[in-house]
């Protein structure tokens, strides 16, 4: 799946039901794919950037943002 979007980003819109813009998250580490946890008001982001883990044992990290 990531690799047919390997495109990133590093801004994330956010909009009302009716298209208006309600804020905007600028990201330190661009991301490909986004999931939210809107419960627990928590960005998930898949990053292909290498990131500094001791333990680190993928090419893709999962980057955890909370807003």
């Amino acid at each position: 799946l990531y690799e047919k979007y390997k495109s990133t980003c590093n801004k994330i819109l956010v909009f009302d039901f009716e298209g208006n813009p309600l804020r905007t998250y600028n990201l330190d580490v661009p991301v490909g794919v986004l999931s939210v946890d809107a419960e627990k008001r928590i960005i998930y982001g898949l990053t292909d950037m290498p990131v500094d883990l001791p333990n680190a044992q993928s090419d893709f990290n999962i980057i955890k943002y909370e807003y």
